[in-house]
């Protein structure tokens, strides 16, 4: 094994705020050094607790050889956490910053209600690490509802950290997202698997509602009807919408694609000026019966297919 040149050791800091003079175990993080109780520690983490309750590594001399080594088949350096020197090194699986916003859940009396996006994901991250149970319901809660979350990211973090409640919100947030939306962190976020799986069920979405948008369905007219030009006219303007007035057409295409039941419930409050009360009557029934409308439905399903089949890859994996 090559020695490690002194020279190119960071000098160890001690943390301003977590090395407590009264502390009785010496954590590090890169080249941070913690002073913090490990009753505190071991009564909240289970990981912790079972690491701190092993015996230490002992230090003894080697008579035959003149030298010191270390038993227990502990590492080359002695980490006894009971100086700086000899610090207990954490996993490089986190930076010290990360493990900062830990200890401030772990060691503080009352939980912030104002921590940072970054700070409640380091929590929820090392929470599931070193299994900290509150750290992990605390993050959750905060992060469920933070406005600052976006849905890729939501996913991500779902996915890493075993969230199953988050994989339906952040799937259906993301289908509402026009894809100009999504940022390059998003797309690194999502990976190649779910960004072709978005965009190719989007892709059919909209392809789908483009159609049956620019196909204005054609006017039945009643027996009675005094008007046929009339009534076809006010639903010509009531489908394509005037200067003032959204039309279905633009219902269809908005980026929150409405559903089916949705689109019926607007087709029937609609107020068509100028067209015969039977003629509307039966221009709707029809609607609500064309395949193009009932599709719809299917969007919903290929929606739900998408959902069910990340939750259920998340669900096995635990």
């Amino acid at each position: 094994m090559v020695a490690e040149d002194p020279a190119n050791t960071p000098e160890l800091i001690r943390h301003p705020q977590f090395y407590f003079p009264d502390g009785s175990i010496i954590l590090k993080s890169e080249n941070i050094i913690y002073c913090v109780y490990a009753s505190i520690l071991k009564t909240r983490s289970e990981f912790f607790q079972t690491l701190l309750s092993k015996p230490p590594p002992v230090q003894t001399h080697n008579a035959e050889h003149g030298a010191e080594e270390v038993s227990m088949d502990a590492p080359e350096k002695l980490q006894d956490g009971k100086t700086d020197d000899t610090a207990i090194e954490l996993a490089p699986i986190h930076s010290a910053s990360e493990f900062d916003h830990v200890l401030s859940f772990l060691f503080e009396s009352w939980e912030h209600d104002n921590r940072t996006l970054e700070a409640l994901v380091a929590i929820l991250k090392l929470s599931s690490f070193y299994l900290i149970d509150k750290g992990r319901a605390y993050s959750i809660r905060m992060l469920s509802t933070h406005p600052g979350l976006r849905p890729a990211h939501r996913l991500y973090l779902a996915q890493q950290y075993r969230v199953c409640d988050w994989i339906k919100p952040a799937w259906e947030m993301l289908f509402s997202l026009p894809l100009t939306l999504l940022t390059h962190e998003d797309v690194h976020f999502l990976g190649l698997d779910a960004m072709e799986t978005l965009a190719v069920t989007k892709e059919k979405i909209i392809t789908h509602r483009r159609r049956l948008a620019l196909n204005a369905p054609k006017v039945q007219h009643s027996y009675f009807c005094r008007d046929n030009d009339a009534c076809t006219r006010a639903w010509s303007h009531a489908w394509w919408g005037e200067y003032d007035r959204a039309g279905v057409a633009r219902l269809l295409l908005q980026n929150r694609g409405l559903t089916r039941e949705e689109i019926v419930t607007r087709l029937n409050q609609m107020n068509v000026a100028g067209m015969d009360n039977q003629c509307r009557r039966f221009t709707l029934d029809a609607l609500e019966r064309a395949p193009m409308v009932a599709k719809l439905e299917l969007e919903e399903c290929e929606k739900a297919q998408v959902i069910d089949a990340y939750e259920k890859a998340l669900k096995d994996s635990l």
